[in-house]
């Protein structure tokens, strides 16, 4: 029987330009995950593109975050949003806009989902081929 350590691998990098090959000798991943992760990297729409370009060609790439807070009170929403910033949390208003973009520009499908209070968002894109 083998344990997690014998399947799974861990390493640090910057996400805007990890590069897979030196961290673990493979070009391409069949799944990337960005967990609550995107609203605290700056530059995030260069992490989810490179990220896209190391998908295997049916691979994906899943992204949750939190949303824009739409179906809270307002009042509720700004609380979240300085109470976010406070920590250097920047919720991406262009998430849906991103993975529509990535997924024209490489040919691949896009999915986007929104909780139904707009507290977290979700998004799929997959490489079809």
């Amino acid at each position: 029987k083998s344990s997690l350590t014998d399947r799974v691998r861990i390493a640090q990098g910057d996400a805007r330009h990890f590069d897979a090959n030196a961290k673990f000798g493979v070009r391409h991943f069949d799944r990337i995950y960005f967990s609550y992760t995107l609203s605290m990297i700056p530059d995030w729409y260069e992490a989810l593109s490179h990220a896209h370009g190391l998908l295997s060609p049916d691979g994906e790439l899943h992204a949750v975050d939190f949303g824009q807070f739409e179906h809270l009170p307002q009042s509720i929403g700004t609380v979240m949003f300085s109470w976010l910033r406070h920590f250097g949390v920047v919720p991406r208003a262009g998430l849906a806009d991103a993975g529509e973009r990535l997924a024209e520009a490489h040919n691949g499908a896009c999915s986007f989902d929104r909780s139904h209070l707009g507290y977290d968002w979700r998004l799929i894109l997959r490489n079809t081929g």
